[in-house]
């Protein structure tokens, strides 16, 4: 069983290009499933696995309180595997054929009220007092204002930075690039850090644009503590990682009427369907529209 569950791992890693982080959700929750079966039926080959055995799995998960959302994340990760082995490995029957999928609860991202993340909320009143405490509020400047991911913000180059265009290029999951826009603030608070920088750190081959007082690369648990200890300044908040600023982003693009595909271009989606969960405050736009532009509006409503 461990030989193909690695090479399941190494194929989602070096083939389908899947980030570090999405590895390691799938290794583990494969692995909990295989250590399921293992102590439940005494299965020690995930070939000889079924549905019922699978069914088993989910309803195990629903009687410990697990959430929809993490039981579909679970099943999606089996899924993907037992598609590996019925191409690579020579599996007959996909069991994943005859599991039915629990309903999902419909959750609607977590986000920052607006006006707790405007520049001076987030620069503070004051200069930034030495080179770690500038370095974290440009990583948070960044995050909101592009919606990059955390992995694609470690991996900023100076170079992708073009600073007369203010375009930022970006290379997301399975290393497609693309461009999003920077704001002129953004613009400024770069090259000031960028200065800060130089002067702070010593002489490197690196070319990324956020580095340790070291000079090394930053690091995935780094950002998160900074965005942990921004994000518990504001109240009332129920998450406090990266990703919730990425949700920021998209949301407060369309509540102000972004057109969907735009978010979806500036947010790297392979899918129109990720990006429609930032669409929950669409009736209410609708009937804005609506009612300013049909000419029986007024009487309809």
């Amino acid at each position: 069983m461990r030989n193909e569950l690695e090479r399941f791992y190494n194929y989602i890693s070096s083939v389908e290009r899947y980030s570090q982080n999405t590895r390691q959700s799938y290794q583990n929750d494969i692995d909990g499933f295989a250590s399921f079966i293992l102590v439940t039926y005494q299965i020690s080959q995930l070939k000889e696995v079924t549905h019922f055995h699978i069914r088993s799995w989910i309803v195990t998960l629903m009687e410990i309180n697990s959430s929809s959302h993490t039981i579909h994340r679970k099943i999606s990760a089996l899924s993907t595997f037992y598609k590996y082995l019925r191409r690579f490995e020579g599996l007959g029957i996909d069991p994943m054929a005859k599991v039915i999928r629990p309903k999902a609860n419909k959750r609607l991202p977590v986000t920052v009220p607006k006006d707790e993340l405007s520049y001076d909320q987030i620069l503070g009143t004051a200069e930034p007092d030495g080179y770690s405490n500038a370095m974290a509020r440009l990583m948070i400047l960044f995050l909101y204002t592009t919606g990059i991911r955390r992995s694609e913000l470690i991996n900023i180059n100076e170079a992708d930075i073009d600073f007369s265009r203010m375009i930022l290029k970006v290379t997301g999951k399975g290393k497609k690039e693309r461009f999003v826009p920077i704001s002129s603030d953004l613009v400024i608070e770069t090259e000031k850090f960028k200065l800060l920088k130089k002067s702070s750190l010593p002489m490197g081959e690196e070319n990324l644009l956020f580095l340790t007082l070291h000079g090394k690369p930053v690091y995935p648990k780094l950002v998160y503590n900074v965005v942990n200890s921004f994000l518990k300044t504001i109240p009332n908040l129920e998450r406090k990682s990266p990703h919730i600023l990425r949700h920021s982003f998209a949301t407060h693009l369309s509540d102000a009427g972004a057109d969907i595909n735009a978010i979806k271009m500036l947010l790297g989606h392979s899918s129109l369907a990720s990006t429609q969960v930032y669409m929950h405050n669409a009736p209410q736009r609708l009937k804005s529209i609506y009612s300013k532009a049909h000419p029986r509006a007024e009487k309809e409503l």
